[in-house]
């Protein structure tokens, strides 16, 4: 099975080459597992994850397998909350050692945005917008967004959570 190169490129870090390395063979153990007769990953292809098309039991679904990363780590959570609702349905889902699989609903696209003028893409993504809101179950499991945006400024060399809290309080006051 080909790996696209956005993910060979963008799998960087501890561990991320076995990980690669033994993507074939997990592929190979979900597509028996799940039943899938698998199509060719999508290109260009992401930086964390393979997706094909695949064929279940008669039904045209996508396999996503990722490299699990904290951007990622409730995923299926959050697509069970959606149910379908503004957001592909999660058919199964998978976690062990640092991958996670989801077996997802095919979504086609459509008419692409890019074409369309500003103002009706504004419109479109704010509707879908209010269409996923709603607050989450209880014991839900994800975190506020903030604990995300304060990792990923922890991991921007030469930077610290401090120094840009103060970078934007001193944006805020030049309004």
């Amino acid at each position: 099975m080909r790996i696209p190169q956005s993910l060979v490129d963008g799998l960087v870090g501890e561990g991320r080459e076995s990980w690669l390395e033994g993507l074939p063979d997990t592929l190979r153990e979900l597509a028996a597992r799940w039943g899938l007769l698998l199509g060719e990953a999508f290109e260009p292809g992401g930086t964390t994850s393979w997706v094909a098309p695949a064929h279940a039991q008669g039904r045209e679904v996508v396999l996503k397998v990722m490299c699990r990363h904290p951007e990622a780590e409730h995923e299926a959570e959050g697509l069970r909350e959606w149910a379908g609702d503004g957001a592909v349905h999660l058919y199964a889902d998978m976690a062990f050692d640092d991958t996670r699989a989801l077996l997802l609903e095919r979504c086609t696209p459509g008419t692409a945005l890019a074409g369309r003028p500003a103002d009706e893409q504004d419109a479109v993504i704010a509707a879908l917008l209010r269409r996923l809101w709603r607050p989450p179950t209880s014991g839900h499991p994800f975190r506020p967004l903030q604990a995300m945006c304060d990792q990923w400024v922890e991991a921007l060399p030469g930077r610290s959570r401090t120094g840009a809290h103060r970078s934007m309080v001193d944006w805020r006051g030049m309004a």
